[in-house]
């Protein structure tokens, strides 16, 4: 690690039960260039090893001077668990910031960005470093029941992204979505602070695009409401092709048992599988024997969030099937590159299963190497951290 004048510090609370989430592998990328550009980089985190978090990134190999914590994944967790998780990370950081005296630039790396608004704010009032950037990978106000929560929540998250230098979020619709909490007056100088940054992967195996595909479509993730999985079954429920097709789900989540249910109830759980989480390599693997990966989501999620499964099954060769209204910018990006397959959520089940037995018989002809070459293209490492060098110098 190198000794320079300039000082960095990562807080990095991210950890996630599926091994495909981007940002995790991304850390030590980050550590990386901001060694390349000449700062001392400190590193607070934490890892779960249920998610095989320390495995996937290698954390002993990251060039930085770490402090490293316990914590268990939040999904699945008691409110009391997360806070304990929240509170570690905000006191050890803070420590960190207080052992480290003169930090030139501090990054907030946040799911869900409520606790870290609120170290963010610390870091202001008590001056604890000259810049900081906050990476909002997801805005949890649509999970949000509680008007107080949702009223605390838009406090904080206003107050830190005053206070910040940079907020790095991950599309247009998260940048409208955000500036919807400012008044009129403030919107030109947030709007300004704002900069659209989608993650980026590496570079799969090429040879792994040429294997025989054995599943049509595969998805990855949470089983919860926000991914609306419900409503793709019930979509498959009524193709008439559904006794050709092969469908995996892999994960866990608060609506696994009911989609379970589901599945047996219309008689089509004889073509879909429902099986655990797997590892990074694994998940990788089924991949690249796969045709189509389902993002699931709820009418709204695309406001709040890029789910970066879109990006590990582009990059894996698959054409990914997106449920969201086709009106958002991200989407009409993807539908105009003819890289993905879009059914609208407020479409009825019927309707929606007759545009999926069209789009799916349209895109058995495309490549696997075309969609991967897009989606490698689109959400490269290299545009990703010249945009980021770009934006570290416009704030000084």
């Amino acid at each position: 690690m190198k000794k320079t004048n300039k000082k960095s510090l990562i807080c990095h609370r991210y950890f996630w039960p599926e091994n495909i989430s981007l940002f995790p592998s991304m850390l030590k990328d980050y550590v990386d260039f901001l060694n390349d550009n000449d700062y001392e980089v400190h590193m607070v985190t934490g890892y779960s090893k249920k998610c095989y978090l320390e495995k996937s990134m290698d954390i002993k190999s990251i060039k930085a001077n770490k402090k490293i914590f316990k914590a268990e994944i939040d999904r699945n967790q008691t409110l009391l668990s997360k806070i304990i998780n929240s509170v570690k990370f905000v006191v050890l950081s803070f420590y960190t910031s207080i052992k480290v005296p003169n930090i030139d630039l501090s990054i907030f790396v946040s799911y869900p960005p409520f606790f870290t608004s609120f170290l963010i704010i610390l870091f202001k009032i008590f001056n604890r470093s000259n810049k900081n950037i906050f990476v909002i990978q997801d805005n949890i106000k649509y999970r949000l029941k509680s008007k107080v929560a949702i009223k605390l929540y838009l406090y904080l998250l206003r107050k830190s992204i005053n206070y910040c230098d940079a907020i790095l979020i991950l599309s247009d619709d998260m940048k409208n979505e955000i500036l919807s909490y400012f008044n009129p007056n403030d919107k030109a100088k947030i709007g300004k602070k704002l900069y659209v940054l989608n993650n980026y992967i590496e570079n799969y195996n090429s040879a792994q695009l040429l294997l025989k595909k054995e599943i049509d479509i595969v998805f990855a993730g949470n089983h919860g409401l926000s991914q609306n999985l419900l409503y793709f079954l019930e979509i498959i429920s009524k193709l008439r092709r559904v006794k050709n097709l092969s469908i995996a789900f892999y994960g866990d989540g608060d609506q696994k048992k009911e989609l379970v249910k589901y599945a047996k109830e219309k008689n089509i759980n004889q073509f879909i599988t429902f099986n655990d989480y797997v590892s990074r390599v694994k998940i990788n693997e089924i991949f690249s024997k796969s045709k189509f990966g389902l993002v699931g989501a709820c009418e709204d999620l695309f406001k709040y969030a890029y789910p970066s499964k879109i990006i590990n099954y582009g990059t894996s060769g698959l054409v990914p099937i997106i449920i969201a209204n086709q009106k958002l910018s991200f989407a009409k990006d993807l539908k105009g590159s003819n890289a993905a397959i879009f059914i609208d959520p407020s479409l009825d089940t019927c309707s929606a299963a007759v545009k999926l037995e069209k789009e799916l018989d349209k895109f058995q002809k495309i490549n696997s190497k075309d969609i991967a070459k897009y989606y490698k293209y689109s959400f490269s490492k290299d545009k990703y951290f010249k945009a980021l060098n770009r934006i570290i110098s416009e704030v000084g």
